[in-house]
């Protein structure tokens, strides 16, 4: 998921989600798609408005549903609360914590740190080039 959305303002919600599929075609993607709007109630009913028409959390949502879409393994979530509310920064805390208990790997670069603590079963900072361990499966801060 990019950190600036990516999104075809003039394609609908839903025909955002779906574009990857445009390109290599998924034969689960309608079931994929239906556990996207379980997972994410809030963009069932926008489906059908374009994505210009979302404000900018709900199109980060689109974003990281288009994502869930094609993730089956791996999901790279670069900078996903940049720029949206703090009620919405928390919604999608809640969305990826919901994720943990399945079988995708999570990579997230966030420099916003309340968001997501204790979230993630590792945590690293990036200072200056060099890669610091932070905490490691439910370690206190080291």
């Amino acid at each position: 998921m990019p950190e600036d959305r990516r999104l075809i303002p003039n394609l609908t919600v839903e025909e955002n989600i779906l574009s990857p599929t445009w390109v290599v075609p998924m034969p689960d993607s309608a079931a994929r798609l239906d556990r996207i709007y379980d997972v994410i109630e809030e963009l069932k009913p926008l489906k059908r408005l374009p994505a210009s028409a979302l404000s900018g959390g709900q199109q980060k949502l689109a974003a990281l549903a288009r994502a869930l879409l094609v993730g089956r393994k791996l999901l790279l979530l670069d900078e996903p609360t940049e720029g949206v509310a703090p009620v919405l920064a928390a919604r999608l805390g809640d969305i990826l914590n919901d994720m943990r208990a399945s079988d995708t790997a999570i990579l997230v670069a966030e420099s916003n740190d309340t968001v997501f603590a204790n979230l993630f079963d590792r945590e690293c900072r990036l200072e200056r080039g060099v890669l610091n361990p932070v905490r490691t499966g439910g370690d206190s801060a080291a």
